[in-house]
């Protein structure tokens, strides 16, 4: 069996406490079943709030908080991606190096471009890209373009859900355990 590098990411920020913790229940389940070879590694990457860009200075009026309010960005996809990519790969060079990426929203023009390009460096990196959307707002068509070197593009209904994943995933993750 080959060495796997899995790497799970998420915006926990984006998708709020609750949610957040089914995915983390999702990961302990899908590592419980898979880390019994000592072959296997997990990490996780998270946007989370600290991940967007807030001037820190003190305000001393309200239009000075709103116009900092309305240039704080979020962390995207893309960057999602990259923290993933470079995690996944990070490790062992004769590993398997895998991500799974869970995005629960319609991507921008954008976003769908630089992601686009960071799934080209993760192909290039050999890094697996599998995607868990998940609700009805994720375009299913733009986030095909984000599975590579034999990922998977899994759909849930709501985060609640996933635990209807873990045998796809299970399967997946030791199919690329096996390929040499």
């Amino acid at each position: 069996m080959r060495p796997l590098d899995i790497v799970f990411a998420v915006d926990s920020a984006a998708i709020g406490g609750i949610n957040a913790q089914h995915v983390l229940e999702f990961v302990a389940n899908v590592s419980e079943a898979v880390m019994g070879a000592q072959l296997v590694s997990m990490a996780t990457v998270t946007s989370g709030c600290a991940g967007g860009v807030l001037d820190d200075r003190q305000f001393i009026d309200p239009e000075s908080v709103k116009i900092a309010a309305a240039e704080y960005s979020i962390p995207s996809l893309d960057s999602l991606l990259r923290n993933m990519r470079l995690k996944a790969a990070d490790g062992r060079s004769n590993a398997g190096h895998i991500g799974i990426v869970f995005v629960n929203k319609k991507l921008s023009p954008a976003e769908k471009s630089q992601s686009v390009r960071e799934v080209m460096r993760a192909r290039y990196q050999k890094t697996v890209v599998n995607i868990i959307a998940v609700g009805p707002d994720v375009n299913m068509v733009d986030l095909e373009r984000l599975v590579v070197n034999g990922g998977q593009l899994w759909r849930v209904p709501s985060f609640q859900e996933l635990p209807s994943l873990g045998r796809n995933v299970l399967f997946t993750l030791c199919t690329f355990g096996l390929l040499e």
